[in-house]
């Protein structure tokens, strides 16, 4: 099990994102490989003011 901290949630994030969007299958690869909610990411990716684009599954609030 990986421990993520904040930053490097967001540095992974802003690793995957592109002209401030991410698709939604990169943000839950991201919270599996990181043993993190998706609300966690949901939250992050708010805060970072980056989209999700291609939502799959609505996951995301």
């Amino acid at each position: 099990m990986i421990c993520a901290t904040k930053e490097e949630l967001r540095l992974r994030l802003k690793r995957e994102s592109v002209d401030g969007r991410i698709p939604c299958s990169s943000a839950l690869r991201i919270a599996s490989e990181l043993d993190l909610d998706t609300e966690v990411v949901g939250e992050a990716l708010d805060d970072m003011g980056i989209k999700i684009m291609k939502c799959q599954l609505a996951c995301f609030p």
